[in-house]
């Protein structure tokens, strides 16, 4: 009996030994730092403290029959690990700004000089040699700022390292007030704020936060059947307060009651307090009984007056702050603070409707806007938006949508921007009818093709087009050798994608554009394939003339692009091109381009807009009588009298006989 006693206790001390030694694993696990929530500074092992020993003394006493159970000894407790003070090394993160792109500023705080390049930068603490700074001296107290790092607005880290990697300095870059920085004072420990960046110099005036923004009672939004709405403003400190758009200041009234609000309205809020920066201007957008069936696009600019003489000119230059948003069916789908600029060219000068662009970057406090899927590709992060009126909106207002659209129909070949129709309000005043639109810019196609912006090469306009080398030798190859061989086709088609040349002729040529001289556009990227294509753009000019576009493309009518027309009669001496070219739009006008399909999508882009057209022909001062005199126009070119008048110009262009129009063509003869 005792044998069996002394066994039991013995069992029992040996699982209380192992019981011991897990849970003392365990808890010495736990509390080590992971990968995942170790500071970045946890590099190399003199940096961390020494580990206490392993397991506590069990009693000397073994217990028998009459004690209790063994009771679990404590798990040790082990120290916190220390956080290194930075920064460790003669060279520190000083300061770091989101503004006009972005600028990392190093300072040399030793007392000798050093060689840059024994140091690198990372935003990444897996990837600490991620980006070595250039091979330079840095002379005591001297600076060296690091630009055109695509740090992210919404809070990035970044680490200094020397060579082995070792973390020397480390920075969290959040909340930096719009258009400012946040960095180190002299004498000061840790982190400033400061309302605008002083790269290269040394850093004054900061403070240690920002103020919060203030917050409205009611979400911006569509009120409709509504007499007036009251909005309460909270924050700290002093709030100021404007309704007409522009950024609030020191000067503007102060919130001290309730506001009432019975029309449309931008209100802007602005808080102030004793000892930190101002805050970030909050922007509500409310519309009043506006009636609206479109989706409902508004900006305002900080500066308004800068803006509306700017507005009153015929020029492009010129980038103005504000914030924008939109609502669809009531809801708000973005409201975001950005930069506003006119576009285009000849629609600079048009006192009726200007053309805008949205830009949306670290400089106005967000970056790129994230979140909806605006025109139903997937996509959800746009760095810029267009709101185009267009060169044809005092006539049928939808022919460049009209093109773009049966684009997407029928090409899988050529980059296309992709819109939607919206009214838009400028400053709290309506404005008309407007698409908004993807910009055909590398942020976009890098999306399409799933490459990275970077690898985009672009040329447009002909100015860019004479200045290209690369472009220019193309257009002098197709010129000077002879595209009826085979082998120099082939050579052709290794520097231009052919499908995309096919479709974008044709596109063009159905198009009847008469404006192309200025409005081609070329891309290329090392990722995709290296070869050439066209962009598809500013269709304003469609459908005016029977056989505009046709003429134009083959040079015998306006000004055709001169690369274009030289490249095009050259590979028309190709038989194998020709049949595809033939083959192709034979193939289309039997479907996407049929007079059917072509009318049907008329009548989809009338329905849309029709609603609004009264208000938008009000606001403009054209009958809207006239419009639907438009829309007559371009219908007619919904037709076979339409059809068979470009086969005529491509047949001829191509000295097809009547036999070699009939079968690619047959009902088209």
């Amino acid at each position: 009996m005792r044998k069996r006693l002394g066994i039991r206790l013995a069992l029992l001390m040996l699982i209380g030994l192992q019981c011991a030694a897990i849970i003392w694993l365990v808890h010495r696990q736990a509390s080590r730092p992971s990968a995942e929530t170790a500071p970045p500074a946890e590099t190399a092992a003199a940096e961390q403290p020494a580990e206490t020993p392993a397991a506590a003394a069990l009693p000397a006493e073994a217990p028998t029959a009459e004690t209790p159970e063994p009771q679990q000894p404590a798990a040790p407790v082990l120290p916190a690990p220390e956080t290194p003070v930075y920064p460790l090394g003669p060279l520190e993160i000083h300061e770091i700004t989101l503004f006009d792109g972005d600028g990392v500023e190093l300072k040399n705080i030793s007392g000798e000089s050093l060689r840059l390049a024994d140091y690198y930068l990372t935003d990444n603490s897996k990837e600490r040699l991620k980006l070595q700074l250039p091979d330079e001296e840095l002379e005591p107290g001297a600076f060296y700022v690091a630009q055109g790092l695509s740090l992210s607005v919404r809070g990035e880290e970044l680490w200094l390292c020397d060579g082995t990697g070792r973390v020397l300095d480390h920075a969290a870059a959040e909340g930096l007030p719009p258009g400012g920085s946040c960095g180190r004072l002299p004498g000061e420990s840790g982190w400033f704020y400061f309302a605008s960046p002083s790269l290269g110099q040394e850093n004054a005036e900061g403070f240690r936060r920002v103020t919060e923004t203030p917050a409205a009672s009611l979400p911006g939004g569509v009120y409709d059947d509504v007499e007036s709405l009251t909005v309460e403003l909270q924050g700290p400190g002093t709030i100021h307060y404007t309704t007409d758009g522009r950024a609030p200041g020191p000067s503007s009234p102060v919130y001290t009651e309730p506001l009432e609000l019975k029309r449309t309205t931008i209100l802007r809020a602005l808080a102030l307090e004793e000892g930190a920066l101002p805050s970030r201007i909050a922007t509500c957008h409310y519309f009043l009984n506006e009636g609206h069936s479109l989706p409902i696009v508004s900006f305002c600019t900080d500066d308004l007056r800068a803006w509306n003489a700017h507005y009153q000119k015929e020029q492009r230059d010129g980038e103005f702050a504000g914030a924008a948003a939109m609502f669809e069916n009531g809801q708000e789908l973005f409201n975001q603070a950005c930069g506003l600029r006119l576009r285009g060219y000849t629609a600079v000068g048009d006192r009726l409707k200007k053309n805008f662009g949205l830009y949306f970057r670290g400089d106005y406090g967000d970056g790129a806007l994230r979140g909806p899927d605006l025109f139903g590709t997937g996509q959800t992060e746009y760095r810029s938006l267009a709101l185009r009126a267009g060169g044809d909106h005092w006539a049928g207002i939808i022919r460049n949508d009209l093109m773009e659209e049966l684009c997407l129909q029928a090409s899988e070949h050529v980059p296309v921007k992709r819109g939607r129709y919206c009214v838009v309000y400028m400053n709290g005043e309506y404005r008309g009818i407007y698409s908004l639109k993807e910009n055909l810019n590398e942020d976009l196609l890098a999306d399409r093709y799933g490459v990275s912006p970077e690898s985009f090469v672009f040329v447009r306009r002909s100015q860019g087009i004479k200045a290209s080398a690369e472009l220019q030798q193309l257009f002098r190859f197709c010129e000077e050798e002879d595209m009826a061989d085979p082998a120099i086709y082939a050579r052709f088609c290794d520097m231009f994608d052919i499908d995309n040349f096919i479709d974008y002729v044709l596109l063009e040529g159905f198009s009847g554009n008469t404006d192309m001289k200025e409005n081609v556009g070329y891309f290329r990227s090392e990722e995709i394939d290296g070869r050439w294509r066209f962009l598809f753009y500013d269709l304003d000019c469609s459908f005016y003339e029977f056989e505009g576009g046709m003429r134009v493309l083959f040079g015998g009518y306006a000004k055709p692009s001169a690369g274009l027309t030289t490249m095009l009669k050259s590979l028309c001496r190709n038989e194998e091109f020709r049949d595809r070219l033939l083959r192709r739009y034979a193939q289309w006008i039997q479907g996407p381009l049929s007079p059917e399909n072509v009318q049907a999508t008329i009548d989809e882009l009338v329905e849309e807009i029709e609603p609004e057209v009264p208000r938008d022909r009000m606001k403009v001062g054209i009958r809207l009588s006239y419009w639907y005199d438009q829309l007559e126009v371009l219908r007619s070119y919904a037709s076979r009298e339409y059809i068979s008048a470009t086969v005529d110009v491509l047949c001829e262009a191509l000295e097809l006989s009547d036999a070699e129009r009939a079968a690619y063509f047959g009902d088209y003869c």
